[in-house]
């Protein structure tokens, strides 16, 4: 038996292109190859928890338009049980990847975005469940402060860190590019930092705690990131150790740096390439 689960945040049609070569102001650069799929921060997390058999609602956008169609046919192949999507009067997010020659990725955004029309209207959530704000903007204070009184389990983006009117969350994660701290762990039980080829650090008010990534051949690092916050979220919907929750992260983000996509690989697939990583 595991905890339930809602994401909130973005869902994209992302447009990746793999240079030859990585632009500097003025030059000139190829790609070799061009990849259109779906993306986006929370989506990615809410698809590969869902691919670990938890339970997930997942709470986005889209646009009006023929992307929104394109992204609206992929989340209704996903595993999630509650797709809760709004279509705005507007355009899909629908950013540009540039993807270096070593994997590294640079996100350039397209459209507006609608983030702060988003809420948990429409979102069952009950005392125990974990709600993320896979992306933390100040918009969304009120929705957290929702989700705690409700007695939910609240987890926000790594950006929380340094605005000051976040307080009492039960978990900030996220990439060192997002915060780079210091990290106070007074106003979030727990702090968990990745920090690319580094590895992964934990803290709380009793525990510090490192691990180090699993080798891989890196490809596309898009949604590596996102991996690794689906596999420590997953073995926290299971209560397990946050020694287990960071293995299990380190593990899925490593395999996902080996593929051509945004989407975190099925766990399924994970549990294959590491037989000894369990939920």
């Amino acid at each position: 038996m595991s905890k339930r689960a809602w994401v909130i945040g973005p869902v994209a049609w992302d447009i990746a292109l793999y240079l030859e070569e990585f632009p500097t102001p003025g030059s000139f650069s190829r790609a070799k190859s061009r990849s259109e799929r779906i993306g986006g921060s929370a989506f990615n997390i809410a698809h590969g928890l869902a691919t670990a058999g938890i339970e997930v609602g997942f709470i986005g956008y889209v646009g009006n338009d023929a992307v929104g169609k394109q992204v609206l046919a992929e989340v209704a192949k996903s595993e999630i049980k509650f797709p809760l999507i709004t279509t705005i009067d507007g355009e899909t997010n629908s950013p540009l990847l540039l993807i270096s020659p070593h994997g590294e990725r640079t996100v350039i955004a397209q459209n507006k975005s609608h983030l702060p029309e988003l809420s948990l209207d429409g979102a069952d959530i009950a005392p125990g469940d974990i709600v993320v704000f896979a992306l933390w903007r100040d918009f969304f204070l009120p929705e957290l402060k929702r989700a705690q009184a409700k007695g939910c389990m609240t987890v926000v983006g790594l950006q929380a860190c340094a605005d000051e009117a976040v307080h009492g969350a039960d978990l900030a994660i996220g990439s060192s590019n997002d915060c780079s701290g210091p990290f106070d762990t007074s106003r979030f039980s727990e702090i968990v930092v990745t920090d690319g080829e580094r590895g992964a650090d934990y803290f709380s008010k009793d525990l510090t705690l490192h691990h180090d990534i699993f080798p891989a051949s890196v490809l596309d690092a898009t949604g590596a990131g996102d991996s690794f916050i689906a596999g420590f979220l997953a073995a926290v919907a299971k209560e397990m150790s946050p020694e287990a929750a960071l293995r299990v992260g380190s593990a899925w983000a490593s395999l996902a740096v080996e593929q051509y996509d945004s989407l975190p690989p099925h766990w399924t697939k994970v549990v294959e390439r590491y037989p000894d990583v369990r939920l």
